[in-house]
């Protein structure tokens, strides 16, 4: 598909890449169709949806990471528990220590979604205090304008601050 030949393209640019809304559902994931992309890269993911549930209108969510296949280190796949979080902890023969954490978060329009929002934001938080001694990258679809003077904003703001993080857009 057109889809997959552009993720191609980027992965022959890119040692890692932080890929959100791929819509894929676990059975898709599990047959590891995103490994099949690359042959220099490895993935993992989590679907935004659960299969139980009978879907109306297209999927939704979902987010991946892709590393080069070629460093020199042991990548551990992390468990999140989420299915808005993806993680990677990637460690060289030199300690040098790297965390990827993917993120897609829910649009800010009710309490519901700012409970969510509030829930990956703490997720996040714990597995970097659970890897501090990793150097982090957090990337993904926060859903968040910054120049919006909204609660999902000043509370992106907050935990980036409590985390040590740069925002950038």
């Amino acid at each position: 598909s057109l889809k997959c030949q552009y993720v191609k393209g980027l992965l022959l640019k890119c040692d890692i890449l932080y890929i959100q809304e791929h819509w894929l559902s676990d059975i898709q994931l599990s047959v590891s169709e995103l490994n099949t992309l690359s042959n220099s890269h490895f993935a993992t993911a989590v679907s935004g949806f659960d299969n139980d549930n009978v879907l109306q209108g297209r999927p939704f969510g979902g987010c991946a990471i892709f590393w080069n296949r070629g460093f020199g280190a042991n990548v551990t796949v992390l468990s999140t528990g989420s299915r808005g979080i993806c993680a990677v902890r990637i460690c060289d023969k030199n300690n040098y220590n790297l965390l990827l954490i993917n993120v897609y978060c829910p649009y800010e329009c009710d309490d519901v979604k700012f409970n969510e929002f509030c829930s990956v934001l703490s997720i996040v938080s714990n597995i970097i205090e659970q890897n501090a001694d990793c150097h982090c990258i957090v990337g993904g679809d926060f859903n968040v304008d910054f120049s919006r003077n909204w609660s999902h904003t000043a509370l992106l703001n907050s935990f980036c601050d409590d985390n040590n993080l740069c925002p950038t857009v």
